[in-house]
Formats: C-alpha cells, structure tokens, sequence
C-alpha cells in the first residue's frame, strides 16, 4: 500500500533522495509507514509505527507528511556534510563503526555521545557551528581538560582523546584534511588523587599456588591448561576459549588466533572477530596444546571444529564463568583481589620485559596495537624468532 507526495518528484530530480513511503501492517494489525530512502547509492529505510486505533484511511494521509519529514531531514544532514559541520562528521563516523567487536563499538559510541553532546552546547552558547576544518588540537586539549575538571581519570581521558582523534582524522582524510596531531596529556590539569599502588601480575609463587590448586581440585581443575596457555601465550581470556582444532596445524606445528568468544549485549555467548587487526597472530604449538589434544582423544570428545579448551562437562567455556572460578580461586587462595585474567597477560609481558626482547617482538607477541606505530605491525616475524621467544618463557616460568 502506498500513497503519492514526494515519491512523485523522480520526474523532475527534485527527489534526489528516491523518498517513497509505504502503508504496512505488522502481524497484530498495527499500521506503520515504512520510507525507503537511498544516501550512497544504498538504499535505507525508516519505519513510523502509528496509534493502534487509526484507520486505514486516516493513515494513508500520513504518508506524504513522512516523506516529507525524511526528506527535510537527509536534506539538512546534506547541508551539513557541505559545510563541514564536525557534529555531522562525528555523527557520520559513529554510525558506520564496522568490523569492530561490538563492546568496543559501544565504548565508542558512549565516547563519542558526549562529545557530541559538549559540542552542542558549545555551539549554542557561541551561536555559531564548528567545522570540520578548523578543529584542530588545542580545542581537542579544550575538551579533555573539560573533562579532567569534571574528575575524569587520566586513563579515561587518554581513551576519550584516542577516540576522537581517530574519529576527527577519519574524517579528515576523507575530505583531504591533513590529521590533528595528539595532545600532550603531560599539559592536563589532572586533580591528583593519592591511589594505592596494586600489583596487576602474578609473582612465580602465585603461579605455582594457582596451579597446584587447580590441578588438585575438580571443580577447578579445568581452569590449569586455560591459565597455562593464557601466562605462556600472552593471550586475552576472549582468544583462548575461542581457540578451535581447525586454527591448529599440527603438521607445520602452529595456531592461529582468529577470534574471541564473548558474552554479547543480549546475554549470547559467541564468537566474534578479534579486537584488533594485530590481534590476527600466530604462535608455536607447545605441550599444552597437545596434551588437550591428547585427552580429548582419550575422551572421545575430539572434533574437528571443536574447542581446544572444554569445561568439566567436555563444552565450550562460558567466558563469565571462567572469569567467576579464577576468582575463586584467587580467593580461596588469599591472594590479591584485583588480580584476574588481565593478569595472565600482564605477567606474560612482565616476563617478555625482563628477557631482553626488542619491543618489536614483544608487541608483536602480545598483539598490541599503538596507533602512532602502525607500520611496524606490518613487519612479519618469522616463526623462528617466536619458537625463540616461547622457550624463553616457557624455561622462566614454574608451570609444571
């Protein structure tokens, strides 16, 4: 069902937009307007949901006052994008955020909201827009030191300002604007607050504890290959429970992480792509890979495609309650309590640290991604040089 209005205006070019609404009906009997739109040669479309208790005929009138609506508001975002407006910039970026995993596209979102939301009033105050083209890093530092007076942590403001320098200098290129350069954080009025100093990895003897509880205890002691292979490897939580057999070559004795397994926003435990694209790596297969080989076998629960780490119950992990039974277990230990998986990784760096490996490798290893060193991530290392870096850890470490 559709009715006339803009979707007339073809013929004339004075619907550059191709604006047609549609009078439809949901599986309960309540109309909505449905108005396809198309912005980049892709077509959109924006649904209106109308009262339960309107009539057919009532509408089908309602229709042209859509079309209307959608078209006054793609014109308006045109307009802007023509002047350079930096909210529509930041608007445009946020809502084509892809190949992203979804909680950091959140974070983004969240980051980005109230900067756009500052800018607003800003703009308000000062009656005027601000552009694209004139941003540069002084207002950048402007709006992080408004953000250190509102008591933000230095931390925090450090990934508010990445993520809009990232967002700005995305845009810019598109529109053939050299990029703003980073603030100097060391400049920001920062209140200080006297916070204790916490340990954030864990000492040989921890180790050592963690893992012969594990290993004793059944309830726990499907935890001992997992905290193996995360210390040795370095690997996030997400990496290592979505390991599979298919990522492992046993014949050129090596395994590609390729993904993560998380909980997502709805309550879904799944696999997404990895965080970053230097988070694309590959490691020497050592023991702990193959004794869970070995013991799948034996089981008889081995498969293909099936995960390398399975519970007591010979299924995937649950990434949360993973994270619940190292607690635990940190706990019962009497250790301290804001170690966690994060330490894993950060007690694999503290030893790659302590070995003398360039930081080439070691970045490498981990899979950090640091925006101001980009291209050294496109160096391949070879397979040698981590069978050098995994005995060297291996031999340092008291996991056996």
């Amino acid at each position: 069902m559709q009715c006339g209005g803009l979707s007339d205006m073809n013929k004339n070019k004075e619907n550059p937009f191709k604006v047609k609404g549609y009078l439809c009906r949901t599986k309960d009997n309540v109309f909505y307007i449905s108005v396809s739109f198309y912005v980049s040669n892709k077509r959109h479309r924006k649904n209106f949901y109308l009262s339960p208790s309107i009539k057919h005929n009532e509408a089908n009138k309602l229709i042209n006052q859509y079309e209307q609506q959608v078209m006054e508001t793609l014109q308006s975002q045109q307009s802007r994008i023509t002047s350079g407006s930096l909210i529509y910039e930041i608007n445009f970026y946020k809502e084509h955020l892809n190949n992203i995993r979804q909680n950091t596209r959140e974070k983004y979102e969240t980051i980005l909201d109230k900067f756009i939301e500052q800018l607003e009033i800003e703009e308000q105050t000062r009656q005027c827009t601000v552009y694209l083209q004139d941003f540069q890093t002084p207002h950048l530092f402007n709006y992080l030191q408004h953000l250190a007076d509102k008591d933000y942590k230095l931390d925090t403001i450090r990934s508010h300002g990445s993520c809009i320098l990232k967002a700005v200098n995305d845009r810019r290129a598109v529109l053939g604007l050299s990029p703003i350069l980073k603030p100097d954080y060391s400049n920001l009025s920062v209140k200080s607050t006297k916070q204790q100093i916490k340990r954030i990895y864990f000492t040989d003897e921890e180790i050592k504890q963690i893992v012969d509880f594990t290993t004793s205890n059944k309830k726990y002691n499907c935890l001992t290959p997992v905290i193996r292979a995360l210390i040795v490897y370095g690997l996030r939580r997400a990496e290592i429970l979505a390991l599979r057999w298919s990522e492992v070559d046993f014949d050129d004795n090596v395994f590609y992480i390729t993904r993560t397994r998380v909980r997502s926003s709805q309550g879904i435990i799944d696999d997404e792509q990895v965080k970053t694209p230097t988070s694309l790596r590959s490691f020497p297969i050592n023991d702990i890979i193959l004794a869970e080989y070995n013991k799948q076998q034996q089981l008889g629960v081995w498969s293909p495609d099936g995960y390398v780490f399975l519970n007591n119950q010979n299924k995937p992990h649950n990434p949360d309650y993973v994270s619940k039974l190292l607690k635990q277990v940190i706990r019962e230990l009497g250790l301290p309590d804001n170690l966690s998986f994060k330490s894993t990784r950060s007690t694999c760096a503290t030893y790659l640290i302590s070995s003398n490996i360039s930081d080439s490798n070691i970045e490498k290893w981990l899979g950090h991604y640091d925006i101001e060193t980009t291209k050294r991530y496109y160096a391949q290392q070879t397979m040698s040089e981590k069978n050098n870096i995994l005995d060297n850890i291996a031999s340092h470490m008291p996991l056996n």
